[in-house]
């Protein structure tokens, strides 16, 4: 999905399935070096992760 933003930028909201932490760098880095974004990252779960997350809890 893109769309502009308030300030005449686009913004762009891409999903995917991060098996591990150390993948973000490979994810990241193109969106900095050959595009000059400003990226954000906002992490989500699914409702296997989360119960397993709750469980460890106990």
């Amino acid at each position: 999905m893109s769309r502009a933003t308030r300030e005449g930028g686009r913004s762009m909201i891409l999903v995917f399935d991060m098996q591990d932490s150390s993948q973000l760098p490979s994810i990241a880095d193109p969106f900095f070096q050959e595009m000059g974004a400003e990226v954000t990252f906002e992490p989500v779960m699914n409702l296997d992760d989360l119960q397993r997350g709750l469980a460890a809890l106990k």
